[in-house]
């Protein structure tokens, strides 16, 4: 995501005042967060419950409590963006691949 930034700041004058560009690839979900890190790690790892209801709970008196509850979709379903402008903006750009990037988390 840095070398994207990079790569866009370096245009920055060709783009518009606001623009929406989307970085594909970096979405994952709960599920498939657990098959990286088991395929990678050799073990049977688990996902266990989040506490929602204590999120739901917590959320009037601490804001990121509702922000959680506000994107729990994204943890519970499979989902994407659309890199095209993205693409279109740095047509030599290549994303890392996401069984790398676990890689380096395992690695620490």
């Amino acid at each position: 995501m840095a070398r994207a930034a990079v790569g866009l700041a370096e245009i920055r004058a060709t783009l518009g005042d606001f623009e929406d560009i989307p970085f594909e690839g970096h979405t994952i979900s709960g599920e498939e967060l657990r098959t990286g890190f088991s395929q990678i790690t050799g073990r049977k790892l688990r996902l266990s419950m989040f506490p929602w209801l204590m999120m739901k709970m917590l959320s009037p008196v601490w804001g990121l409590a509702r922000e959680m509850q506000e994107m729990r979709y994204l943890w519970e379903t499979p989902h994407s963006l659309n890199g095209a402008r993205m693409q279109q903006l740095l047509p030599k750009f290549e994303a890392t691949n996401q069984q790398d990037i676990l890689k380096a988390v395992v690695a620490g």
